[in-house]
């Protein structure tokens, strides 16, 4: 098993994304910035920047790094190259949940 959590990104021609764009709260025009994994683009509501982010990371946090989840995705290794993924993907996940992914 495994998680994903993204900040909703409204994309252009979205009836989301033409209401915000009307208001002025879209902050990128350029579709290589229309990722799950960008900072978000937009403020919606009250929901700012930092706070989608902290959510997100804290998201991270307490999936991945529960000690049955750990424990559980080690069992699952059955080689070197397995575990060589394991570690990749468990360093990431580190470094997006305190918000230092790119």
């Amino acid at each position: 098993n495994i998680a994903q959590f993204q900040v909703y990104t409204p994309v252009p021609g979205s009836p989301l994304y033409e209401k915000i764009a009307r208001e002025g709260r879209i902050f990128s025009q350029k579709w290589e910035d229309f990722n799950a994994f960008n900072e978000p683009l937009f403020e919606y509501g009250e929901s700012k920047f930092k706070l989608m982010m902290e959510m997100q990371q804290r998201a991270y946090r307490e999936y991945y790094f529960r000690p049955r989840i750990m424990v559980k995705k080690l069992l699952e290794v059955r080689n070197l190259k397995q575990f060589n993924a394991f570690v990749k993907a468990g360093v990431a996940v580190a470094k997006m949940s305190v918000g230092k992914a790119t």
